[in-house]
């Protein structure tokens, strides 16, 4: 990671000195906590590797772990673009190899509502943290998101500029029993990124 956010850290502040704490702050900083990077400065710690202050690093939505440890967002490795789960009691995230998965935390109820397997998820552009990335190749397009028709996708934009999120809604058809094994391609004007979707459709 290169560059530090000033914007990021000052909403963080903001968000710690006025009592506002997002419901996954606490996750990650317990995380933080028990890390081997943070570092002890005087009033507080620090994360050893990107140097921001722990407080506020972890308020911040779209900030990221360097070392993609937190709980709710993970970053395509050394790409810039991070993914946000937004319903983290109802779908988990992780990262294996180059690719991140989302998975249902518990089995979805065959012929059930499909609202039920709806969760949303951001992406997030995080080009313009590293130093490597000219300024023409830090804003990133959506020109399609492929997947399997059981699943509905819907996003309202496909421009992300730098430091920007898009958010996106994934639904499966809950007629359909069985495992759950779907890749969401999100074609890009910076290359390919893969998202694998899992969880079971079971009969109550």
């Amino acid at each position: 990671m290169g560059k530090i956010r000033p914007k990021r850290i000052i909403e963080g502040w903001k968000n710690h000195l006025t009592g506002k704490i997002p419901e996954f702050s606490e996750l990650r900083y317990e995380t933080c906590m028990s890390c081997e990077h943070k570092t002890q400065i005087v009033g507080g710690h620090i994360c050893g590797i990107c140097k921001c202050p722990l407080k506020a690093k972890t308020k911040v939505a779209d900030e990221v772990c360097p070392v993609n440890n937190w709980h709710d967002i993970k970053e395509f490795p050394e790409q810039g673009l991070a993914v946000r789960i937004h319903d983290a009691e109802k779908v988990y995230i992780s990262v294996e190899g180059e690719k991140i998965v989302i998975e249902y935390v518990d089995d979805l109820i065959l012929n059930s509502n499909p609202n039920t397997s709806k969760f949303k998820f951001s992406l997030i552009n995080l080009r313009g943290d590293y130093d490597e990335f000219d300024i023409n190749e830090i804003d990133v397009e959506l020109l399609k998101a492929k997947i399997c028709s059981c699943f509905e996708i819907r996003y309202t934009k496909n421009k992300i500029g730098d430091g920007d999120s898009l958010d996106i809604t994934a639904m499966y058809n809950t007629k359909i029993p069985g495992e759950i094994h779907k890749h969401l391609s999100l074609v890009t004007n910076v290359g390919l990124y893969k998202i694998l979707f899992k969880g079971n459709v079971i009969e109550e």
